[in-house]
């Protein structure tokens, strides 16, 4: 019984750790696509490029 105890205590931790990183996998595909879009010249307010 002690084995399956530890067993499922190792899959809850193997679980967790792959939702963790799917996680910041996805938020850092989103704050690289938006510093890719905000890069760009013709996304800045026109009244800051006068600046």
């Amino acid at each position: 019984m002690q084995r399956r105890e530890n067993n499922l205590e190792y899959v809850k931790r193997v679980q967790s750790w792959q939702i963790r990183s799917l996680v910041e996998y996805n938020v850092s595909y989103v704050y690289h696509s938006l510093c890719a879009y905000f890069d760009r010249d013709n996304v800045a307010l026109k009244s800051l490029a006068k600046l």
